[in-house]
């Protein structure tokens, strides 16, 4: 009874089951296969191309163009970055030459660049060096207040030397320490743009904690105790004692300006005596 009430499928319907057919179980895997080795093709392609590329002599670095240096030379660069002539252009590892360029004590940035078909161009930013600071040994210090390499042997460098500020107190007192190191290069900033000392030479910038900064100023090794209150109106004052000194033709060991009882008061001591001078930034004077 049931197979004669089953529904009998129309010409049209068994034609759409056999398109159905082909394309599920042949056109749909044939697609697939040949997508497969289009991609297999297209991969084994890219690895021959990047075999190539990486390979050719026709790619070989002929210039290697080095930008920005002053203190560091070319032949130096090249061979802390392990860059040289003859390298295919695209073997070369762009960010890891930078980074050992980085690791090179005078050199604050640097990048690499490939120029396609045969040359690198490398810029640096090197340091500036700002001051030296003695701790157990002298260090650069550079204009950031930061230091970044020791002194070498041999190394001529006729700035001014940072003392008093230890290296158990970068240790222990980090922050205090490099705020320190950045006021001292501020007062060296002071000093240089106070112009009754254009014929002097700050040889040396101590800071203590408890009286403050004082200055080795040569010719003479002039020893200026300026205290903890540094100001312009200080150095207007100090500018004006100096005048006044050499006026007189006085020649002083040494300028004790670091009472803070006393702002305009200075003792200056020659061949171990003692005068106790007052001024105030206008040039009124009492000794």
């Amino acid at each position: 009874m049931s197979r004669r009430n089953r529904k009998r499928r129309t010409a049209e319907q068994r034609q759409d089951a056999r398109r159905r057919f082909v394309r599920n179980f042949i056109i749909a895997p044939l697609r697939i296969m040949v997508l497969a080795v289009f991609g297999i093709a297209l991969g084994f392609a890219g690895y021959r191309l990047a075999v190539y590329l990486r390979t050719s002599a026709a790619l070989a670095v002929r210039c290697i163009e080095i930008q920005g240096t002053a203190r560091t030379d070319a032949d130096e660069i090249k061979r802390f970055a392990g860059l040289s002539e003859g390298q295919n252009i695209f073997s070369i590892d762009l960010q890891k030459a930078k980074r050992k360029l980085q690791e090179h004590p005078w050199i604050r940035k640097a990048t690499v660049q490939r120029v396609v078909p045969d040359r690198l161009v490398v810029e640096v930013q090197e340091q500036q060096p700002a001051a030296l600071i003695a701790l157990d040994r002298l260090y650069l210090v550079n204009t950031k207040g930061e230091i970044f390499k020791r002194v070498q042997p041999g190394e001529q460098l006729n700035m001014v030397v940072i003392t008093g500020i230890t290296r158990e107190k970068f240790r222990d007192e980090p922050e205090r320490a490099s705020e320190q190191l950045r006021e001292s290069l501020d007062v060296m900033g002071l000093v240089k743009n106070t112009t009754c000392l254009s014929d002097r030479h700050l040889a040396e910038l101590h800071r203590d904690d408890l009286f403050g900064t004082s200055l080795v100023l040569d010719p003479g090794a002039l020893v200026v105790r300026l205290g903890r209150d540094i100001s312009e109106q200080r150095m207007r004052t100090l500018c004006l004692l100096l005048g006044e000194l050499k006026y007189r033709s006085i020649r002083v060991d040494e300028i004790m300006m670091d009472d803070p009882t006393h702002r305009n008061r200075a003792v200056v001591r020659l061949a171990g005596v003692a005068t106790a001078l007052s001024m105030d930034s206008n040039g009124n004077k009492h000794i």
